[in-house]
């Protein structure tokens, strides 16, 4: 790669898609160019930012695959000093929700690796299809410019057997497509967990943290030394919640007093499997944007150490700070997620590494 050239990393949802270009030079920690196309159908919105300015268009697009479309096309019709942005492209990186038994690590993608995944898609179907078609729009346009996958199931990989297993009959649990607690929002809690290390304890992963993801999907991870030991999803991921309590909704009241408690009795949980924890971390949309929540997650636990300071608390929306008092035993942390950015380091090692095997691409 050189100096010049840039990594494009799509991240595809359920129902959009995000869209990231960074430098090749490995710093993620700006990206040139950022966008989603969301609320796909006959009159999608996509919305990037590129030099500062934000611009917003609407479009046709039924699918991911043909959104992955339309951002190569925007790509191409955007400049630098070097020509099209498109052109700058030596690598795509992808995040692909359900890796399975077989993928558990950056994978380059091939025909081979492809097929594979294409029987992996039962697993996850809202999520795994629509990635998949994200890669073979790339691959028709960009045939010559290499690809990896990066799984949200990876970072729960090697969960104890204990904590993967499920009291279910051995032919269901030993099946190629084993009936198992899997676990999801892998890249998100990965995040938080790094940057936490990065904050606290200059790079320092000897620690144990409580990363709680709540925003569509909501999750709970505990992570010693950097390693998932446990995570509230299993074999599926789990529905999100209500947004109606502010409008005196009672059904939208008693989701979100249920969704509180249960995380709140999440954390308790871990701190027992952790024995103690270093910080409680907080992410995703509701995590980064909902002060209240937060605050109403947290309360009343006091007896362990963890008590959120009001002001931070309140004043943290959508920012990195930390929420906790400055005499907390156990701090917490509002950290955004960037999962394209960690998507497009894996990208870079996983090309890295087989820049030898596959002397020919251009890597």
């Amino acid at each position: 790669m050189n100096i010049d050239d840039h990594i494009l990393v799509f991240n595809s949802g359920s129902s959009s898609l995000k869209f990231q270009l960074f430098g090749a030079d490995g710093d993620t920690s700006a990206s040139a160019l950022r966008g989603i196309v969301r609320d796909l159908g006959d009159e999608a919105i996509c919305e990037w930012v590129y030099h500062g300015k934000r611009e917003r268009t609407v479009l046709s697009a039924n699918d991911q695959g043909i959104a992955a479309g339309h951002v190569l096309a925007l790509l191409e019709q955007n400049t630098d000093a070097d020509g099209s942005l498109l052109d700058t492209v030596s690598a795509i990186g992808h995040r692909i929700v359900h890796g399975g038994d077989s993928f558990f690590e950056p994978t380059l993608l091939t025909d081979k690796t492809l097929a594979a995944l294409d029987t992996l898609s039962p697993l996850a179907p809202l999520h795994n299809p629509p990635a998949l078609a994200v890669i073979r729009t790339c691959q028709e346009q960009l045939p010559d410019i290499p690809m990896a996958g990066v799984f949200d199931t990876a970072f729960f990989h090697a969960l104890p057997d204990y904590v993967r297993a499920y009291a279910l009959p051995a032919e269901w649990t030993e099946q190629s497509q084993p009936i198992r607690r899997y676990g999801f929002h892998g890249l998100a809690h990965r995040y938080m967990a790094e940057r936490f290390s990065t904050l606290h304890t200059a790079n320092d992963t000897s620690s144990r943290v409580i990363t709680l993801q709540l925003g569509h999907g909501c999750s709970v991870a505990s992570i010693r030394d950097g390693r998932a030991i446990e995570t509230s999803m299993g074999f599926t991921p789990l529905e999100g919640l209500l947004a109606l309590e502010i409008q005196g909704h009672a059904g939208a009241h008693l989701a979100v007093e249920a969704f509180c408690h249960r995380a709140r009795k999440y954390i308790g949980a871990y701190l027992a499997v952790l024995g103690g924890a270093d910080a409680i971390v907080f992410g995703g949309g509701i995590g980064e944007h909902a002060p209240d929540i937060r605050a109403r997650i947290c309360d009343g636990m006091d007896w362990c150490g963890l008590q959120l300071d009001e002001q931070s608390n309140r004043s943290t929306v959508g920012a990195e700070a930390r929420i906790s008092t400055a005499d907390a035993s156990i701090a917490a942390y509002v950290i955004p997620v960037d999962e394209e950015a960690l998507i497009a380091r894996d990208t870079l090692g996983c090309l890295g590494a087989a820049r030898t095997q596959y002397s020919h691409l251009s890597i």
